[in-house]
């Protein structure tokens, strides 16, 4: 047997000592902006679990090696992306979605490899039969059934096995129809890219189309995405579901206990892509588009 090369094995030892000394750094990471509602049951041996998966997956792909470390930590090591119930779905997810990608050598590849088979693979479709919008892993996997952002926690889940920087991505309502929408974000080629569950390509057209509608001086037409970490800014991430409808206002509110979740606003980028998106469609025609919103009167 040869022995093996003096800066191989350096590497491999250095590369070895760092993996060994992030573990304590993401453990206290998770555990210094864990939500007030898992202090008492989300116990450490998780948390170091956890870590020691991630940090895996990270030493496995060539893309999860490369993304800095502040970003890996807020984007990959967290359990959970919403308020959905703590599954531990880490280790299932890898055994799926490892396999799928190992051929994959960059994290574009692997992110829409996973995007495109995941509803193959789960078995596990959009269905408005679903119990509750925000279902964790395990009910969403047992019935089969979810909502748009229990799509969206599964593949974040799914993206996170593999080390690719996930988060979910939402606005509170249209403006052209009634209704919210969450997708995904996973951290390709260096920035953001929009993607959704069963798609085999970023920019879903018809979402990058709705965007095109908002008005983003709306604060129900705002875009936010999910975060680990609370930032600076201190805004937190609209769930819906958590929401309670104002009569004096006629507006959806959150109430405090609903505001768990940080969040960064990512509007104007998204209104920037839907446009770039829209203008290069083959069907564009320069000028404005006009909508038209007709009620009952009957309230005068």
């Amino acid at each position: 047997m040869n022995p093996l090369p003096s800066a191989l094995l350096l590497g491999l030892t250095a590369a070895l000592c760092a993996a060994h000394d992030a573990i304590p750094d993401g453990v206290e990471f998770l555990r210094a902006y864990m939500p007030a509602q898992d202090r008492e049951t989300i116990t450490e041996e998780r948390l170091d679990r956890e870590v020691r998966l991630a940090l895996d997956a990270r030493s496995q792909f060539p893309w999860a090696g490369k993304v800095p470390w502040e970003l890996y930590e807020n984007n990959v090591l967290p359990y959970a992306v919403v308020n959905e119930p703590r599954d531990e779905w880490r280790e299932q997810f890898h055994n799926l979605f490892a396999p799928l990608v190992s051929a994959c050598k960059t994290g574009r590849e692997a992110a829409l490899t996973i995007a495109s088979c995941i509803q193959k693979t789960l078995n596990v479709r959009y269905s408005t039969e679903r119990r509750i919008p925000h279902q964790g892993v395990k009910e969403s996997l047992q019935s089969g059934k979810v909502s748009c952002t229990g799509q969206s926690i599964l593949l974040v889940c799914a993206l996170r096995s593999v080390g690719i920087p996930a988060r979910m991505a939402g606005v509170l309502t249209w403006n052209h129809v009634r209704g919210n929408h969450n997708w995904v974000e996973a951290w390709c080629d260096g920035e953001w890219k929009m993607l959704e569950y069963n798609e085999k390509d970023f920019n879903t057209p018809w979402v990058m189309s709705a965007i095109s509608m908002l008005d983003p001086r709306k604060p129900e037409n705002a875009i936010y995405a999910t975060s680990w970490k609370k930032e600076g800014a201190g805004e937190f991430f609209p769930l819906i579901w958590e929401a309670r409808y104002d009569e004096k206002r006629r507006a959806l509110t959150f109430p405090p206990e609903s505001r768990t979740v940080p969040a960064v606003r990512i509007t104007d980028r998204y209104m920037k892509l839907a446009s770039d998106w829209v203008a290069a469609q083959p069907e564009y025609l320069p000028g404005s588009r006009l909508m038209l919103d007709i009620r009952d009167g009957k309230e005068g």
